[in-house]
């Protein structure tokens, strides 16, 4: 079930919030995209679009040489199925940030120095899963980290929640 971040950032296409028209610039193309000075948007296809669509949020948002990532949870990133298992899940919220990094320009998590992570529930195997994920795909820094155990995600079967800021100069 595990998509390639890989495969799905060669298909993704970037979303500028059409609610954001005052003082923009309008650019029409296939996907109708609008872009403000300061604000560019970005779903990757999928979960991503379907989530644009469904609950009217985007997966990223590109401000200057900062990219911010909406909370991922582990869903696969076209099916929007969710793993059952914690460390699954996990692992693919891991693998979703670093789609939504790409799909915005970023280079992944190498560029990531602030996480945010929300757990149902907060426990040992869940920090360790994601200690294992930060060594996995920040072998060479140490972000900021914020660890909140909550009663409830966005969805019935969410158990992780990770939203992250990167820099990424251009």
């Amino acid at each position: 079930m595990t998509s390639s971040a890989e495969d799905i950032f060669r298909t993704a296409k970037p979303y500028i919030n059409p609610s954001h028209t005052t003082g923009c610039n309008i650019h029409s193309t296939k996907s109708h995209k609008i872009k403000m000075s300061h604000l560019t948007y970005y779903n990757y296809p999928g979960v991503g679009e379907r989530n644009r669509q469904t609950f009217k949020y985007s997966q990223a948002v590109r401000i200057s040489d900062r990219i911010e990532c909406s909370g991922q949870g582990g869903w696969d990133p076209n099916t929007g199925e969710f793993y059952k298992e914690i460390n699954a899940q996990i692992d693919q919220a891991f693998a979703n940030v670093d789609l939504a990094l790409r799909t915005a320009g970023g280079k992944g998590w190498a560029q990531v120095y602030r996480v945010n992570s929300y757990h149902v529930p907060i426990n040992n195997e869940a920090l360790e899963a994601m200690v294992r994920n930060f060594r996995k795909w920040m072998p060479d820094h140490e972000p900021l980290w914020t660890c909140v155990g909550v009663t409830r995600l966005g969805e019935d079967d969410m158990r992780v929640e990770i939203e992250v800021v990167a820099h990424d100069p251009k």
